[in-house]
């Protein structure tokens, strides 16, 4: 592997070795699986033939239930991260929501009651009775802007700001 490549000494052996170009899987001959299972080589005859009848039934079974286990084994990795994946995903949305409830707590409490209402509603009134002829509303949009300036002035004298010209 590697890049380098060793030939065995046994005139019978052979190996290969090839890896997949997309995901990294190394595939094996089944000479190698037979000796990995410490089954015989194929290609040795012992001369008795129900025994070589028995051999890839027997490799065919041990294969069988080894895949059997390692698809137990994984189904149970993966049912172990998809729990602690469930876990970890409500111990954030848990922190998220506590974290929401902290900022609206803080912020979002404060009720306005709004200022110079009556004035706002004079001024939008006449914009509307005068849609053509706004300058008739002066009067109005004046003394709603005296208003709302004397309440901004208000509220930062109770702040303790006071003015800064």
């Amino acid at each position: 592997m590697g890049g380098s490549s060793s030939t065995s000494s046994s005139p019978g052996r052979r190996i290969s070795l090839e890896q997949d170009a997309d995901g990294g899987v190394v595939k094996v001959s089944e000479d190698v699986l037979r000796r990995m299972f410490g089954e015989e080589e194929s290609t040795k005859s012992t001369g008795d033939s129900r025994n070589s009848e028995h051999l890839p039934r027997r490799s065919e079974a041990r294969w069988k239930v080894r895949m059997d286990e390692l698809e137990d084994h994984y189904r149970e990795k993966l049912r172990n991260a998809e729990e602690k994946s469930a876990a970890f995903y409500k111990l954030t949305a848990d922190q998220f929501q506590k974290a929401a409830d902290e900022v609206e707590a803080k912020f979002m409490k404060q009720q306005f009651v709004p200022i110079c209402e009556n004035l706002q509603n004079d001024v939008v009134k006449c914009y509307a009775d005068n849609p053509k002829q706004t300058l008739n509303c002066a009067q109005e949009v004046k003394a709603f802007n005296t208003c709302i300036e004397q309440a901004r002035m208000n509220i930062l004298l109770k702040r303790g700001v006071g003015t800064a010209s």
